[in-house]
């Protein structure tokens, strides 16, 4: 499995360590520190990673993932700042903490984020490629010669059940075990969030990711589909 930040990888790092102990991971101080719970697959030959069916990478909706940032590493509501967000950001914007925020705040917000994100993916801001900003394309293209199956986080279970279900044949028992990970509280609806403005500049930002998002998003409605139809 290749981790894409904000797709998923908590609930996809806990069922991995899952396999592996019999038991879920108990974390201690910090919340995504995995390098020493996992099994690494360093030292596998590519060959044998690119003739498996059991490599994944989990692709999700631009959109979806800019909220995730925006609401887990940008806006905190009054309490600690979380660590993910480059400090240069904020000090260069002013953003409502307001613990009750309402949707007009939460819109001025992100398109600070947004309009910064676009810098900063241009290579304009001081701050390096904030990784929980940068396409999921550049992360897709590390894989790509490895012939990952890619998943996406709509109907996820069920896709996550119809690749690993003969590897695994107690899934689904898996899957509900480790259940909902890592989900940040929407203050909000998106959809009060998501301007005409917003989801314009976002789509310019992301637009390759858009491109592939629908084509793989397609690809499992169409196979789930097919089995629906079985």
């Amino acid at each position: 499995m290749h981790h894409i930040a904000k797709n998923g990888g908590t609930f996809f790092k806990q069922f991995l360590y899952l396999l592996d102990n019999d038991q879920l991971f108990e974390a201690s101080g910090v919340l995504h520190d995995w390098d020493k719970e996992l099994q690494r697959a360093n030292h596998v030959p590519k060959d044998v990673i690119r003739q498996s069916d059991f490599g994944l990478i989990i692709i999700r909706n631009p959109i979806h993932r800019f909220l995730s940032v925006y609401f887990d590493k940008v806006y905190i509501g009054g309490g600690s700042r979380r660590p993910g967000m480059n400090r240069e950001f904020f000090d260069q914007h002013s953003i409502d903490q307001s613990e009750r925020l309402d949707a007009r705040g939460h819109i001025k917000n992100c398109m600070k984020l947004a309009e910064w994100s676009a810098k900063n993916l241009a290579g304009k801001t001081i701050a390096k490629r904030n990784w929980h900003l940068v396409p999921q394309l550049h992360q897709l293209a590390q894989v790509h010669e490895l012939n990952f199956r890619v998943l996406t986080l709509e109907t996820f279970d069920w896709q996550l059940e119809h690749v690993l279900k003969d590897l695994v044949p107690e899934i689904r028992s898996k899957i509900k075990q480790v259940g909902k990970t890592n989900k940040s509280t929407k203050p909000v609806p998106k959809s009060e969030v998501l301007t005409p403005e917003l989801k314009e500049l976002l789509k310019e930002i992301y637009n390759d990711d858009f491109k592939v998002f629908r084509q793989v998003r397609q690809y499992w409605r169409d196979a789930k589909a097919r089995e629906s139809g079985n």
